[in-house]
């Protein structure tokens, strides 16, 4: 392309932490940051769709607030990394080849950015502008191209920007939808997306046209099945697509329409519709390759393994209207386990589940119970690894004749206490 050797940047070049145009302006009657440096962070956004990460064979990563947290899964140690732009994090990925992080960012006063940083160094790399207005809801590098980054802007605009990061160099951007939306991934092949959000799923490509390269989406059509939040979803071998729904069905996706609605079936004859795939909502969708089988997670706290095989003959009773179809269940798992030793803990509410490399681990988002759970395929062990509060926390208080100690309180009705003069971010005690 015309000028392409002209906005390519050197691949050595870095960011300095004291160049202009990075720092962040000072707001009027603002706390000064060189009189305080936080040095720990506690709690955890249950709220937030997909806040977990797996960064590197030993750590994974989630928001809180302003900042990103990497915990190691081996020693629990901590680091933090602070966003730059004034309205929070939107999201974070991690590079196919574990490079490179990138911060997509939230701003109150101005166009946020997406900053991405070599990983192992954590030294600013490339910054990408001008991608939406206020904030971004998801981002994801390109699988196929290494140049490649895909971002998805919150309200007000919406707007779905691909780059060549590498040369902060913006190659596409239109508007993705008119309401909420939560996820984009790449898909299987090369130049295809898919976004998700409030009613919707939107199938893109992009396509090389007279006018050059652009992005062509398509709205999936629920046709005569009820309309529905998607949350979850995953490609499969052949294409197709499987999403989850507010009311437990799992709905099957071929092209942009609802192909059918499956169901679970019984044991002995899984064609026959015993209930729905999960009691309440579906959030989580996954493939397991080994076990060839779609795995799904639901609000009444269990995963579920489905046969590929099954799915992939799956057909509506179009001349009778039925779109129901029953599955077997290879397996299911509940979070956590009912046990003497989760006493006390109500079935989780499974919101996203981040599954490690080689998947020997699998951390899930609960947002009832307030947990991160740990997961061993292998063994079905079933750990806590964070707790914090479920949902906004509404006091915090400091104990002046008891140094270190801080109690929080929250909308999900519990007292929380902490001992910040420790290098530990367990409560001490819940009530």
């Amino acid at each position: 392309p015309i000028g392409e050797d002209e906005d390519r940047l050197p691949a050595d070049f870095f960011y300095e932490p004291d160049a202009l145009e990075l720092q962040a302006p000072h707001e009027e009657n603002a706390f000064p940051p060189e009189c305080a440096a936080a040095t720990r962070f506690l709690g955890f956004d249950f709220v937030r769709h997909y806040n977990l990460l797996w960064v590197s064979d030993e750590e994974f990563a989630y928001i809180s607030g302003h900042v990103i947290c990497f915990v190691s899964a081996v020693s629990g140690d901590r680091r933090y990394l602070k966003g730059r732009d004034n309205g929070g994090i939107g999201a974070i990925a991690v590079s196919p080849d574990g490079q490179h992080f990138a911060v997509a960012e939230k701003s109150t006063s101005g166009n946020p950015r997406v900053y991405i940083y070599h990983f192992k160094s954590m030294r600013l790399y490339r910054v990408l502008r001008k991608g939406t207005e206020r904030g971004y809801a998801s981002v994801q590098f390109s699988p196929h191209n290494k140049n490649h980054i895909a971002a998805l802007g919150c309200a007000p605009d919406y707007l779905l920007t691909v780059w060549d990061w590498r040369n902060e160099r913006l190659l596409l951007k239109c508007k993705a939808y008119g309401q909420d939306v939560f996820s984009i991934r790449w898909g299987q092949f090369p130049g295809m997306l898919t976004t998700v959000g409030t009613g919707h799923i939107r199938f893109w490509k992009m396509a090389l046209t007279f006018t050059g390269l652009k992005l062509q989406g398509d709205i999936g059509k629920f046709g005569a099945t009820e309309l529905s939040d998607i949350v979850g979803f995953v490609e499969l071998p052949d294409g197709k697509v499987v999403t989850g729904s507010e009311y437990g069905r799992l709905l099957l996706w071929e092209g942009v329409f609802v192909k059918v609605e499956l169901m679970r079936g019984e044991d002995d004859d899984p064609k026959t519709i015993k209930c729905l795939p999960h009691q309440e909502g579906i959030e989580v969708i996954m493939l397991d390759k080994e076990a060839n089988c779609v795995v799904t997670g639901g609000d009444d706290g269990y995963l579920r393994w489905w046969p590929i095989d099954e799915i992939d003959v799956a057909e509506a009773d179009y001349d009778l209207g039925i779109l129901e179809y029953g599955i077997g269940m290879k397996k299911e798992v509940r979070i956590p386990p009912l046990s003497e030793q989760f006493d006390g803990y109500e079935p989780a509410h499974i919101h996203h589940v981040a599954r490690h490399a080689d998947d020997s681990m699998w951390l899930i988002q609960d947002n009832r119970n307030g947990l991160v759970w740990k997961y061993e395929p292998a063994t079905d062990l079933c750990t806590v690894v964070n707790q914090s509060h479920s949902g906004p926390v509404t006091g915090a208080c400091c104990m002046q004749p008891y140094p270190g100690l801080v109690l929080s309180s929250g909308v999900d009705g519990t007292l929380r206490a902490f001992n910040v003069g420790e290098e530990q971010d367990g409560e001490l005690f819940m009530d």
